[in-house]
């Protein structure tokens, strides 16, 4: 998914999001139903577990796995697609010296935001691992909430940024459309 040309990298992360998605999505809307409407209830009747606590994170953890190969990839997939294209001369005349900054820079913000999911998906694994272990010390207690604090905002950060390249990617490929005459 990773390697090899770009062809086979976008044909690599279509297949592998086409076969993970169903499952993970429907484990993911099943895990987050149970987590916020049955677990409560239980907790009310006394029936508590690492397990339970673990419920909504796994569900956050299974549609960021999706993210990876549907969302991030062909970010990263258009970064690269930009570098070769500024490495060649052809392409590169049809650009001002302005947009090829821009493209360039752009190219690096794709590649930052393809990290950002990956490291959404690395903290909400471990925000989610780690509601199995009991923790008495203030220090750490504070450390992990701050981990599970943070988890959830990178994801929102992803989007964000993801939403805006897309947005600067199709002002500089589109150029006819932004022409004042």
């Amino acid at each position: 998914m990773l390697a090899g040309d770009i062809a086979s990298q976008k044909d690599g992360a279509k297949k592998l999001g086409e076969t993970i998605a169903p499952s993970l999505g429907l484990y993911g809307y099943i895990a987050m139903i149970f987590g916020t409407l049955v677990c409560p209830v239980l907790k009310l009747f006394g029936i508590k577990s690492k397990a339970l606590d673990a419920v909504v994170p796994s569900a956050f953890v299974s549609q960021q796995a999706i993210y990876i190969p549907k969302l991030a990839t062909p970010l990263l997939n258009r970064a690269r697609e930009i570098e070769e294209g500024l490495s060649k001369p052809n392409i590169r005349k049809h650009y001002t010296d302005e947009e090829i900054k821009e493209l360039k820079v752009l190219g690096s913000n794709l590649k930052t935001s393809f990290y950002t999911c990956v490291t959404s998906l690395v903290l909400n694994s471990t925000n989610m691992f780690l509601k199995f272990f009991n923790y008495e010390n203030p220090i750490v207690k504070r450390v992990l909430g701050i981990i599970d604090e943070i988890s959830f905002d990178v994801v929102s950060k992803f989007f964000s940024r993801r939403r805006n390249e897309i947005g600067v990617d199709f002002r500089l490929t589109n150029k006819e459309f932004y022409k004042v005459e």
